[in-house]
């Protein structure tokens, strides 16, 4: 309700949640305090249920891109010896060592060997492919053969794994800015609403401007959009398809 009230006063714009709010109020003021409670009831677990599947989009897109860093990794001092430190003591600039069957946790270049990479996870490759010295690694990648020795360009939040994640993680607020077009047919039936409900108020009493107030295609609209794009990306997900936004 403040919501819809604060879009109104400030944006000077209407939003059909104001009718989802008035609905309630106009079923109250028509002495339907059962259908006014239903109202209440179906309202909020939508409002609830579009915050739960866009919490739960969001945490599965951004799990796909999730990097555990080791606690510890090699690194090649400048004598040559090859030592074992934690990992949060990495520093740009420094070499780490990669075996077969260890996941790159940073980004960089190949200083020395030759390896074969899987990047399906980060670059969606299917096939393989053979890194050597001056080439690029990426975080999140798996070294399936060969040695790398590999200078740290950056680590963290810094890693295009990361930035990934970052951008899946702001999918929801994408969309909430470019509202779906079935949200903006449901805004653009408020006004017609408010006024024919007005309209049957004058004519057939509050019985009727319940009634059309209630009629619930904008609603429809509303809810059913927003939560199948959100749903479907969620699906997409789970088969190893990311989808940027709606």
């Amino acid at each position: 309700m403040r919501r819809g009230i604060k879009i109104l006063l400030r944006e000077k714009r209407l939003k059909y949640r104001l009718v989802a709010v008035m609905s309630v109020w106009s079923s109250l003021a028509a002495g339907y305090y059962v259908v006014s409670s239903l109202m209440s009831l179906v309202v909020y677990s939508t409002f609830k249920l579009s915050a739960r599947t866009e919490a739960y989009s969001r945490a599965a897109l951004m799990n796909a891109f999730a990097l555990q860093p080791p606690e510890t990794v090699w690194i090649q001092r400048a004598e040559g010896l090859e030592t074992q430190i934690p990992f949060h003591q990495l520093h740009i600039g420094d070499i780490i060592v990669l075996s077969a069957g260890q996941t790159v946790p940073v980004d960089g270049v190949v200083t020395e060997g030759m390896a074969t990479l899987d990047q399906q996870a980060l670059t969606g490759e299917s096939q393989p492919i053979e890194k050597g010295k001056g080439e690029r690694v990426l975080a999140n990648t798996l070294v399936l053969t060969g040695k790398l020795y590999v200078q740290v360009e950056q680590t963290g939040t810094d890693t295009a794994a990361a930035q990934i994640g970052k951008i899946l993680g702001n999918i929801t607020t994408h969309r909430l800015e470019h509202e779906a077009r079935s949200e903006k047919l449901a805004d653009k039936l408020t006004l017609p609403v408010l006024a024919a409900s007005g309209l049957a108020l004058t004519t057939v009493g509050p019985a009727g401007a319940a009634a059309i107030m209630n009629s619930g295609f904008g609603a429809i609209m509303y809810f059913s959009g927003s939560l199948s794009i959100l749903s479907h990306l969620n699906l997409a997900s789970h088969h190893g398809i990311l989808v940027k936004d709606g």
